[in-house]
């Protein structure tokens, strides 16, 4: 009957009102798996991209840190970028920060503009680097109708993502060392939070519109969302790959001592008082959702096998009372 009145809930959390009733030590360690599980998960996801790689580190960063740079909204449009723009290209370029704005713009389909470049002279300038390396490495730009510019946040922009994603690349050559195995965790947020783009991002949005100033560096939102869905990632799928459990240790370290997600899934269950301390918590509760809440197997999550479970041996033993 416990099972039926889950598995027919109409609430995106069927076992949302139950779930006072796990013990904090059983919920912890719940919450312990299932965010090694999501990490799992994704591990298998980045060997199938490391392996279009052939093997290269540097160019698994890079794609996966382009594409949550999109946060969402514009994952796919950096995805994109990302691929038809190698990093080896980057690499090439890495004592130079015009050219790498000019090969990250370029190919964003950012700079085909005539009528304003020729009222902006950053925007010139830049395009007449993309043209040359253009023609040097026969690059295509994609195309930049798949960008959404649609109710967006101005720090959420584009041209403001692709100046900070930008400005990462030359700040951090060599991306999978700099960024994923030399840098400790207490250092991260310190290091990408001072990483701010050219002085022409202090006042613009976008080319040829100048606003007033403001600032252009990551803010703390996205910083956390860097760490969760790129840095810890790639360092416990390295870790896995190289047999070195003390990367998967400090993955899971930095997902302890971050702050948890806000978005709908994690405010779903924050409605019916789950802990959530940390972003080990919300990851979990993100996989619990997508693998189990969505689709309704509740016998099947560890959870909902717990609330059934409890509740079967309670009557049991009522009956063998009487």
């Amino acid at each position: 009957e416990e099972y039926q009145r889950l598995t027919l809930s109409e609430n995106s959390i069927p076992c949302g009102n139950s779930i006072v009733e796990v013990p904090h030590l059983a919920l912890t360690s719940i919450i312990s798996s299932l965010a090694v599980e999501r990490l799992l998960r994704r591990q298998k996801q980045m060997f199938r991209i490391l392996e279009k790689c052939e093997g290269d580190w540097d160019e698994l960063t890079y794609r996966i840190l382009a594409v949550n740079f999109g946060f969402n909204v514009n994952g796919t449009a950096f995805e994109l970028l990302a691929q038809s723009l190698p990093y080896k290209i980057i690499s090439r370029h890495e004592r130079s920060r015009l050219q790498i704005y000019a090969l990250v713009f370029g190919q964003a389909g950012m700079l085909d503009n005539p009528e304003i470049s020729e009222k902006d002279s950053y925007l010139e300038q830049l395009k007449n680097e993309y043209d040359y390396l253009r023609y040097k490495y026969r690059l295509s730009p994609i195309d930049p109708k798949v960008w959404n510019l649609l109710r967006l946040r101005p720090t959420n922009f584009p041209c403001v993502r692709l100046a900070q994603f930008s400005e990462l690349l030359f700040c951090l050559p060599n991306i999978f060392q700099e960024l994923i195995i030399k840098l400790k965790t207490d250092n991260i947020r310190c290091l990408l939070g001072s990483i701010s783009p050219d002085e022409y991002w202090k006042t613009h949005f976008h080319f040829g519109r100048k606003t007033k100033e403001h600032p252009c560096h990551i803010g703390k939102s996205a910083l956390n969302l860097l760490i969760i869905n790129t840095i810890a990632p790639v360092l416990f799928a390295y870790g896995s790959f190289s047999g070195n459990d003390k990367y998967k240790s400090r993955a899971l370290n930095m997902l302890e001592i971050n702050p948890p997600e806000d978005n709908i899934v994690t405010r779903q269950f924050g409605r019916f008082k789950f802990p959530m301390d940390s972003a080990m918590v919300s990851q979990a509760l993100l996989e619990l959702y997508s693998v189990f809440c969505k689709h309704k197997k509740c016998y099947s999550c560890p959870i909902g096998q717990y609330i059934v479970t409890k509740l079967y041996k309670k009557d049991k033993n009522v009956s063998n009372e009487y």
